[in-house]
């Protein structure tokens, strides 16, 4: 007969990191810095161990990289959704990968060929948004955004691909 495939997860009871920085903290206590740390430190060695020969004997670029793709438990945090991902260290290109744009690394926006380096770009982003506590990208152009927010976020990505404005890779 035909092979099925069944995927069980932990359950985290924290939900997404997501829904902890931005939907239940009302009346809630400020998040504290050992548990900025605590989060950044479990993507960082998830990202360490995807980026490695250990999961598939090639690294895994996780392409989706955000807030709501790391879920929390009491003790720690866990990357999920791993619905963009993709073998091999770079991607030949040709085609721009879909993501949430707020994360995405330039080279995702220009099909130019992703790869692991896209996830770290994501995961600086990140970084910034939990130490911050502030939205990635809100308020960038301010009157562009209200009108036309995803044409916006498009001419940020272009501006940043085309004037070599991201950092090495």
């Amino acid at each position: 007969g035909a092979d099925h495939w069944m995927l069980v997860c932990e359950f985290m009871p924290g939900g997404s990191l997501y829904d902890h920085m931005y939907r239940s903290r009302r009346n809630k206590k400020p998040i504290t810095w050992k548990f900025k740390v605590r989060v950044l430190l479990d993507v960082a060695r998830a990202m360490v161990y995807l980026h490695s020969n250990m999961p598939s004997k090639a690294p895994v670029a996780h392409l989706d990289l955000k807030p709501a793709n790391i879920l929390l438990s009491t003790s720690s945090a866990k990357v999920a959704d791993f619905g963009l991902s993709r073998g091999g260290q770079k991607t030949t290109g040709g085609e721009a990968v879909q993501s949430t744009f707020e994360y995405m690394a330039p080279e995702m926006y220009t099909g130019e060929g992703v790869g692991t380096a896209a996830d770290l770009y994501s995961f600086g982003i990140i970084m910034w948004e939990l130490l911050a506590q502030k939205r990635p990208l809100v308020g960038f152009p301010k009157e562009v955004c209200r009108q036309q927010h995803n044409a916006a976020l498009v001419m940020l990505l272009h501006w940043v691909a085309t004037d070599d404005l991201r950092p090495e890779r």
